[in-house]
This record gives structure tokens, C-alpha cells and sequence, in this order.
């Protein structure tokens, strides 16, 4: 099982209305936008080497760039191929957990003159921004088994959208290592699901354990403690 933290639209402002107020594709829906190339091209480009891929850029700009082809657009795909991943979005302290529930497809022009339409009606995004996406071919996929969660969320999860990694990207895959450790024991324990079983935490451990914000805050009193001036 892969975990992917997903982003829709600036701010994450758009989750809602992705996933639990009426939209016009009729049911849970998310979607990427990377430039005006179709979700083919992208599976395409996919298998290029990276000076390939770079060489095409020069003329071709619409063409995404390799680490976002790689790191973004490819999990996103791969994704609704599957069927073997769970995403992760927060927005005002509600953390959602869902699945895939269809292959990637391109939004039709229709769906994405109605989408704009929709989005300015309802004052989910700014008129620039919704310029941008009709330049723009978003991918959309259907999604399933959603769970919301408001109270009792480990504070490692809660803050996830605080990592520059996951708050500047898109699509970004929480990748299952000792890194992220802590990240992964959380989402298995919202989800009841057995998480590892540690009979005694290395230090590692215990430090994979704090979120972005409590890291800061312990780098900082330990050099306090230390006499050492910690600007802010």
C-alpha cells in the first residue's frame, strides 16, 4: 500500500468541495492540473531518460519537468492503475483519508468551462487562477472509501501540510521509511489498523515521531538550555 499527501487547488481550498459538497462531475472527484498535455502524453514521457525528456522541454514548455513528471504526475496515474494507495488531504484541521475509484482521465472542455463556472460561482478560487485551468488539461479520478477525521489525530498528522515537501507539491508520496515512520504509524492508527509493534524506541524512532513544528521547538529550547541564542 502507497500514501500519497494531495493538494487541490491553492491552499488545499477546493478539497471540500472535491469530496463532500455537490460538484459537477456528481460524486467524489480529485484532479491534478500540470500544464496543457493530456494524461497519454504524460504516460508516455513517463518512460523517456531524463536528457531526453530535457532536450523536449527547450521547445516544448507545456511538457512537464522530469523530478515533476516523476515525483507528482506518475503517482497520481499510477494511482487509479492500481488501486493500491491511499491518499491523504488536510484542510482546517480535518485530515481525510480516501482511495481511488477510476483510471486518470482528462477533463472534457465542457467539464472544465462547467468546473470554472462552478469554482467562480461559489468563490473557491480567484479569477486568475481559474484563467490558468482553462489553459490547463486537469486529470480528474473518482475516489472512494473516505473518512474524515477532526478529533484525536496524532499531531504528526494533523500538521503534515506544514513540510514545504508536501505543502509546495501536488502529489506527493509519503514514502514508507524510517523517515516517515511516524507519519505511517498515525495513519494506521486513525484507521485502527496494527501499526508496528515496538517494545523499545530508538532515538531515531522517537524523533520521526515529532511533527515539523515540535522538531523546530526541541532544536530550539536545547539551544536555549545551551546558552546559545536561537533567533526566531
Amino acid at each position: 500500500m502507497k500514501y500519497l499527501y494531495l493538494k487541490l487547488g491553492r491552499g488545499n481550498r477546493q478539497l471540500n468541495y472535491c469530496i463532500e459538497d455537490e460538484n459537477i462531475f456528481g460524486r467524489p472527484t480529485v484532479y491534478i492540473f500540470f500544464g496543457n498535455i493530456t494524461t497519454e502524453q504524460c504516460k508516455t514521457l513517463i518512460n523517456l531518460p531524463k536528457n531526453e525528456l530535457e532536450n523536449m522541454r527547450k521547445n516544448d514548455k507545456s511538457i512537464p519537468k522530469y523530478i515533476t513528471l516523476h515525483q507528482q504526475i506518475k503517482p497520481f496515474i499510477e494511482a487509479g492503475e492500481t488501486r493500491e494507495v491511499r491518499f491523504i488531504s488536510i484542510f482546517e484541521n480535518k485530515v481525510f483519508i480516501f482511495e481511488p475509484d477510476s483510471e486518470v482521465k482528462d477533463m472534457s472542455k465542457k467539464e472544465i468551462n462547467d468546473f470554472c463556472d462552478d469554482l467562480r460561482k461559489k468563490k473557491i478560487a480567484d479569477e486568475q487562477y481559474i484563467e490558468d485551468i482553462k489553459k490547463d488539461i486537469p486529470k480528474i479520478m473518482y475516489i472512494k472509501n473516505i473518512y474524515k477525521f477532526e478529533k484525536n489525530v496524532p499531531y504528526i498528522l494533523r500538521t503534515l501540510n506544514v513540510s514545504q515537501y508536501y505543502n509546495r507539491g501536488t502529489c506527493r508520496e509519503i514514502v514508507e521509511n524510517e523517515k516517515n515512520w511516524g507519519i505511517i504509524q498515525a495513519i494506521k492508527k486513525i484507521l485502527k489498523e496494527n501499526g508496528d509493534i515496538i517494545e523499545k524506541f530508538s532515538s531515531q524512532q522517537l524523533f520521526n515521531l515529532l511533527s515539523p513544528h515540535q522538531f523546530e521547538t526541541l532544536v530550539f529550547l536545547i539551544l536555549t538550555n545551551a546558552n546559545i541564542f536561537s533567533p526566531a
